[in-house]
């Protein structure tokens, strides 16, 4: 049996999605603002110099342009239809779900890192190693739950505009994460060395799975 699509050519089509992705983006900015502001009370100043200034840039420049693709989803959706394919409805209810997952792990995630939060690779001077909450199962689980919800978004946006900018700060972010890692060792030692053996990057276990199957 082959699945049928709905039509994409009326604003009616669009609009549950649209008040969906609206809903996201205000829960997680809420959760992102919320939680940076709080560990912002050090008063401590953080600079990207460890992270590169033209890694930076690039980086928030396509956070920049997804921010704009998705707003004009938002405000109208004809102006990137062409850049639009048909889905199965079915599927981009499950995207919505997903993303409220995603805030709720993004969520998790945060309030267990705490003041440690910065928006950059560099460490805290008074940071200490988390390992509890969705640390326990993985090293970077705000990343985890940052490509849940752009991975969402795409199912829910049905747009090859929001899924190919999405799919570049992901990348980014991942090519980002060793330089983290990187920091934390030389902040850490040992103790992070050990933590590594026992939790995955983005996925609790995966390292490990794949180094046991490795001949």
């Amino acid at each position: 049996m082959v699945p049928s699509y709905e039509p994409r050519d009326s604003l009616q089509t669009e609009s549950p999605f649209r008040i969906a992705l609206l809903i996201v983006i205000l829960l997680t900015t809420s959760i992102a603002i919320y939680f940076r502001q709080k560990a912002s009370r050090s008063g401590e100043k953080i600079t990207y110099q460890r992270e590169g200034l033209i890694y930076a840039i690039i980086l928030r420049l396509t956070a920049v342009l997804l921010l704009i693709f998705t707003s004009a989803y938002l405000l109208e959706p004809s102006s990137i239809s062409w850049a639009s394919f048909q889905f199965w409805q079915t599927a981009r209810w499950i995207g919505v779900f997903v993303a409220f997952l995603g805030a709720i792990l993004m969520a998790w995630s945060l309030s267990a890192l705490g003041s440690n939060l910065t928006d950059t690779v560099v460490t805290r001077a008074d940071s200490v190693l988390i390992k509890h909450g969705p640390y326990r199962f993985v090293r970077h689980p705000y990343y985890s739950s940052t490509a849940l919800i752009m991975v969402a978004v795409f199912v829910m946006t049905a747009n090859l505009l929001v899924g190919t900018t999405s799919l570049i700060v992901l990348l980014l972010l991942v090519a980002r994460t060793p330089k983290e890692e990187h920091a934390l060792i030389e902040r850490f030692g040992q103790q992070y060395l050990e933590y590594q053996k026992s939790t995955g990057m983005f996925i609790p276990l995966m390292e490990q799975i794949l180094s046991n199957q490795k001949p």
